[in-house]
């Protein structure tokens, strides 16, 4: 099922002209708009012509997939890779293939690098990404994005306008509450949602491989784990949680530096970044109200200091929890990145969330506090 939210598409350029201020912002984030217009109708034509060309991605099943979900900032990144590093069993989105939802797109990239490598030696791809690597050398500082590494399953949505990550580039986030909270949607809304992610999951299976398991990660999922389990009823979940007095303020600088880099005033920043508090705030009880309906052996609570830890400590507990084994190349790849944990010193530096504002947080949630010991 294929779906195309023309309610928010038409929505994001009549918010652009009512809170934005500057000609070149407006202009920035209309252009933006209208490459995810165009984009994304030339995405939905071509998955439309896979049912042509590869007409066996419809009996394509997804078994038991594996989400990573939590706030954003409590390492889910970080479980992501770490997951996606076992290449053997899994299949996941690169960032690059986040752009290219369909087969068509896939084989039409994979014959334009052909040709580029046949004549050019490869130039093309090289240009791409060197100018790639130098213009995201700040932003990794911050979030280590990479085109040609593991990345978040909800950018495969943009270009349906379905996705809540359209907060990244168009920061209006109380008119945009019902992208984040797709449980709360009518049946309807909800099923074809769903339909459009899980025919993307299809294809890139058809892509990598049948007997693969699709991991995923992805902050905003957090909110559609009913969702995602009624859709895929073998799901599993793999749940992050860090102290939210260390997770908002390195959220919110994250979230102010794209916004600010793209222009957007001071006053709407300001309120994007307290809409994205306290929607994070809401969503740590969400998600455990949400996986008390899941039995155990489809879900493990990951602490962000167990994670630093010991990632393979933590990586041999999931899988020990879902039934899979641990390869002998999956568990050297798991000692290197244990070893590297040990050495790791952070980049991110933002300001910490002061004793007052700690004791705001942990009020709201106070179970999990005195459960997680914040």
């Amino acid at each position: 099922m294929l779906y195309f939210d023309v309610y928010t598409m038409f929505k994001i350029p009549v918010l652009i002209f009512k809170k934005e201020r500057g000609i070149k912002r407006i202009a920035g984030a209309l252009l933006a708009w209208l490459f995810f217009v165009v984009a994304g109708i030339f995405s939905y034509l071509c998955m439309l012509l896979d049912y042509v060309f590869f007409p066996g991605v419809r009996k394509v099943e997804v078994k038991a997939p594996i989400f990573v979900v939590g706030n954003g900032r409590s390492g889910t990144t970080q479980m992501h890779r770490l997951l996606t590093g076992d290449e053997e069993r899994m299949s996941f989105f690169k960032g690059y293939e986040l752009l290219i939802p369909s087969l068509v797109q896939k084989k039409m990239l994979a014959g334009a690098a052909a040709l580029d490598r046949l004549l050019l030696g490869g130039r093309i791809y090289k240009r791409i990404r060197d100018k790639h690597d130098n213009g995201l050398q700040e932003v990794r500082q911050m979030h280590d994005w990479r085109m040609d590494s593991s990345e978040e399953d909800d950018f495969i949505m943009l270009y349906n306008f379905s996705a809540s990550t359209l907060i990244t580039f168009f920061p209006y986030i109380r008119e945009f509450h019902y992208l984040f909270y797709t449980d709360q949607r009518p049946e309807k809304a909800r099923r074809r949602i769903m339909g459009f992610y899980k025919a993307a999951l299809q294809r890139q299976i058809y892509a990598t491989g049948s007997n693969r398991i699709h991991c995923c990660k992805s902050p905003s999922f957090t909110v559609k784990i009913r969702s995602l389990r009624e859709t895929f009823p073998d799901a599993r979940f793999v749940a992050m949680v860090r102290n939210p007095a260390e997770m908002l303020p390195s959220l919110e600088h994250l979230m102010q530096w794209y916004w600010d880099k793209q222009g957007c005033h001071s006053e709407l920043s300001h309120e994007a970044a307290k809409a994205l508090s306290d929607q994070q705030m809401s969503q740590y009880n969400y998600m455990f109200e949400a996986l008390a309906s899941i039995p155990a052996k489809d879900q493990f609570v990951v602490h962000f200091p167990d994670l630093v830890a010991d990632p393979k400590a933590v990586v041999e507990g999931i899988y020990e929890r879902f039934g899979m084994p641990i390869s002998p190349s999956y568990a050297a790849f798991l000692d290197e990145e244990r070893e590297k944990a040990q050495h790791f010193v952070s980049k991110h530096d933002y300001e910490k969330a002061s004793g007052e504002e700690r004791e705001r947080y942990t009020a709201q949630i106070p179970e999990l506090a005195l459960r997680f010991g914040w």
